[in-house]
């Protein structure tokens, strides 16, 4: 996903034509079935939160630059901290109580109402 161009970090033309939200509106489709499903995700509301959070913080290199090429060019992985690192330190915070440990037979197709 083109991160840069589509939030603008560093970017002060914020009527650029190339910024947009598709990723906040895929987050919160996500989190609009979650709602639908409440035990059909391993994560909860607060992992969600905490990625639209970090994509605007830009305390981790995850979601900088607009490719991997330019983020190893950029050499984030040395210079900064994935977010996946920092939730995955913590994850007991991030997972739902309501999923299943064991979802034998259950269902495998989740049809939202919509």
């Amino acid at each position: 996903h083109k991160f840069q161009q589509r939030i603008g970090h560093g970017d002060n033309k914020h009527s650029d034509a190339d910024r947009s939200p598709v990723f906040l509106q895929f987050i919160d489709s996500v989190w609009q079935v979650s709602q639908q499903f409440n035990n059909a995700f391993e994560f909860n509301e607060h992992f969600l939160i905490t990625i639209v959070d970090h994509l605007y913080s830009c305390r981790f290199g995850t979601f900088l630059c607009n490719t991997e090429a330019e983020r190893v060019a950029e050499d984030l992985k040395h210079k900064t901290t994935s977010l996946w690192t920092h939730i995955n330190s913590s994850l007991d915070q991030y997972l739902n109580p309501l999923f299943p440990s064991f979802t034998h037979g259950a269902e495998l197709v989740l049809r939202p109402i919509a």
